[in-house]
């Protein structure tokens, strides 16, 4: 399963709906909480085996499903090229 696919489902578990646009947003199409966004943020975490950066945790910046994608991406990408 690719990181993308991967990090949907994850989201489509906390939000309980398919998740097709990657522009949904957290807060006003899903009605995700601070605690239901850390709640993702750490299984995220432990379904990729990385960890976030506090200054990567800031909530309010990610906004869509792009933007955790993109997060996500970042870190498995990183973690594998000091492999």
């Amino acid at each position: 399963m690719d990181i993308k696919k991967k990090v949907l489902k994850i989201v489509e578990s906390f939000y309980g709906e398919e998740c097709d646009d990657m522009n949904l947003s957290f807060k006003e199409d899903m009605a995700f909480d601070s605690l239901s966004m850390v709640s993702m943020m750490l299984e995220l975490e432990e379904q990729f085996d990385i960890s976030f950066d506090e200054s990567d945790m800031n909530i309010s910046e990610l906004q869509t499903l792009a933007d955790v994608v993109q997060l996500v991406y970042k870190y498995k990408c990183d973690s594998q090229v000091g492999k």
